[in-house]
């Protein structure tokens, strides 16, 4: 089962990340508020802590400036 790794959504340069199983994921995040993903479960994304087990997750690769991201499509909570 897929964990989180960080201490849940946290911020580096402006952008907001998470860490699922080792893999830095982006978190679409716009108006204060996660945005683009489909959430399964109890809890949201902001409500994740290290060490929640998560039952699945997808996401996408993005290219931006150069750089490749992976981005958050969908989260299913335990």
């Amino acid at each position: 089962m897929p964990t989180v790794g960080s201490d849940g959504v946290y911020e580096i340069g402006g952008r907001k990340y998470i860490d699922i199983d080792g893999i830095r994921i982006k978190v679409p995040w716009r108006y204060n508020r996660v945005t683009g993903v489909d959430v399964i479960g109890l809890k949201t994304v902001q409500e994740l802590k290290k060490g929640d087990v998560l039952k699945r997750f997808e996401f996408i690769t993005k290219t931006w400036n150069g750089e490749t991201f992976y981005v958050l499509k969908m989260i299913e909570t335990s």
